[in-house]
């Protein structure tokens, strides 16, 4: 009969690189937590000490994140704590892949209820951007859990936006995002000072426009919260790193071509071309004026038609937008809470003036087209815009932006509006527009 492996055995096989996950030694390790946990801590003190001086084929500090974390071991949470805080570099030397793909468990595993060490190193350390944003990412997963209080994490959040240690593009766009994950309404103004002062990767999350169609977004995509980790061999054995068992490539395989399948969908539904509805009388008019489409368009010349072919238009590229459902559901926070119903319908047609545009190659505008919609829904959101602030007296840009502005502010479209009508040389319009702005 084989002689069983010991832990120590366990831990030499798993001490430097392997080609295969060391299914054996991990098993051997998940049954023997007390006797490997010394083990285990070694190997991250060793990794600690050594840093960049560390063999690079060594590895049981990597394995060792993992398997504590699997025990629970809160006793490991400073010196993981104190690990991830080394220089980045070095840090992802050593770590790889783990910084991204799964530190956040594993810090959440090994928390131990010092929120005050967890918050100082989101705050104060200068290490890696992604290390960061696993503690952050437990931080919230803590509030999440009711264990802090909605205006400790708004006031962290605060002091990462207001008064960073150090500016950090990846960083701080993972704040932005974190901040509209949290659902945290009132701090949109926050958010947007991020994004005038191009602390936001765009290319990352998008624009602001895009942060706001995702506070409001109750679809299944939003970030997934985090988990406590129980098996560690589950966690690791189907990475890149290992030689992977056929089976396993099969799997990979089919998620490729799920992939591609989804992929196909996408495109056929984006190149669908759009359709121009049967509109009966006492429909609302497509236009969005509000009133019926007998009160309104329904006998206008022909030459007039356009004007709701751009409304069928509107109902393909306001998918996003986060209107309000047919059926409100309780504990959601809509858009309709915050603004009224003229706000969001002149809203709604800036949006469909400047939001980008997921093309395809084949389905894309001519620049003369995308112009010419442009100037469209920006003219009739600038007629609204203009009736309003007469009714209401509002003079400034900033008075009419406290109460009713959402994805853009007044200047941002507005001056952009007089651009397109000077490219068009559309003088009766531009003066209009530029008589009304001028002073406010």
């Amino acid at each position: 009969m084989k002689n069983k492996m010991s832990v120590q055995t366990a831990i030499e096989k798993i001490t430097y690189v392997t080609s295969n996950f060391p299914e054996e030694p991990f098993r051997i390790l998940s049954e023997n937590p007390q006797e490997a946990i010394p083990y285990l801590m070694e190997g991250i003190k060793k990794a600690l000490t050594e840093q960049d001086r560390l063999d690079v084929n060594y590895q049981l500090h990597f394995y060792a994140l993992f398997l504590l974390a699997e025990f629970g071991y809160q006793e490991a949470f400073p010196t993981v704590m104190e690990l991830i805080s080394i220089p980045a570099n070095t840090l992802d030397t050593l770590l790889g892949g783990a910084i991204t793909e799964g530190l956040d468990d594993c810090l959440y595993s090994l928390y131990n209820g010092d929120i005050d060490l967890l918050e100082s190193y989101i705050i104060e350390t200068q290490s890696n951007s992604y290390a960061k944003n696993a503690a952050l990412r437990v931080y919230i997963q803590l509030y999440n859990d009711g264990e802090i209080q909605q205006q400790r994490l708004m006031d962290l959040f605060k002091k990462l936006i207001y008064a960073p240690v150090v500016e950090d593009d990846i960083f701080d766009t993972m704040v932005s995002a974190a901040v509209c994950d949290c659902r945290l309404f009132s701090m949109l103004p926050d958010v947007k000072y991020m994004y005038d002062y191009d602390r936001v990767d765009e290319s990352y999350y998008g624009d602001y426009a895009d942060c706001v169609d995702s506070i409001f977004n109750y679809g299944p995509y939003r970030e997934r919260g985090l988990n406590k980790i129980n098996s560690a061999a589950d966690m690791l054995r189907n990475w890149a790193m290992f030689d992977q068992p056929t089976d396993s490539k099969s799997k990979k395989d089919a998620t490729k071509k799920d992939f591609e399948k989804m992929l196909h969908k996408m495109i056929a539904s984006a190149q669908q071309p759009v359709k121009t509805e049967k509109i009966y009388p006492n429909d609302p008019c497509p236009c969005g004026s509000g009133k019926k489409y007998k009160k309104c368009c329904m006998n206008k010349a022909a030459d007039k038609k356009e004007e709701l072919t751009m409304a069928a238009d509107r109902k393909k590229w306001l998918e996003s937008y986060p209107e309000d459902p047919g059926c409100r559901i309780e504990g959601h926070i809509y858009l309709s809470d915050f603004y009224d119903r003229e706000a969001i319908e002149t809203d709604k047609l800036v949006y469909l003036a400047l939001k980008h545009r997921a093309e395809f190659i084949t389905m894309r505008e001519t620049q003369e087209q995308k112009i010419k919609r442009r100037t469209y829904y920006l003219l009739k959101a600038f007629s609204r815009y203009v009736e309003r602030c007469k009714a209401e007296d509002i003079r400034t840009f900033r008075e009419y932006d406290d109460k009713y502005s959402i994805h853009y502010t007044s200047a941002e479209w507005l001056n952009y509006l007089i651009q397109l009508l000077e490219e068009q040389k559309f003088s009766a319009e531009l003066k209009e527009v530029k008589s009304f702005c001028a002073g406010r």
